[in-house]
């Protein structure tokens, strides 16, 4: 199995992880548990950037994936009778 295919592999499944962070309400994201934490998705997506021969789809995927790991952080907090809602 290739690196690049591990890598996007990785990917895959931490944009999955982003997918079920964004649908949680802060209340669940705030309880230690590492995998509810954004930081923790960020130094999996790190060890996956610092391939120097990473290719440029893969980067770019990463980094948008960053991007969603921002807003996630940055957004109001919410409650889980808000989340439920939807």
């Amino acid at each position: 199995m290739s690196r690049d295919y591990r890598e996007e592999q990785e990917l895959a499944h931490i944009r999955a992880m982003i997918l079920e962070l964004e649908r949680m309400a802060d209340e669940y994201r705030t309880q230690h548990n590492a995998v509810l934490q954004p930081d923790y998705w960020r130094e999996r997506i790190a060890t996956i950037l610092i391939d120097p021969d990473l290719p440029y789809p893969l980067e770019k995927h990463a980094t948008e994936l960053l991007n969603r790991l921002d807003r996630i952080a940055s957004a109001p907090q919410r409650s889980h009778a808000d989340s439920s809602r939807r």
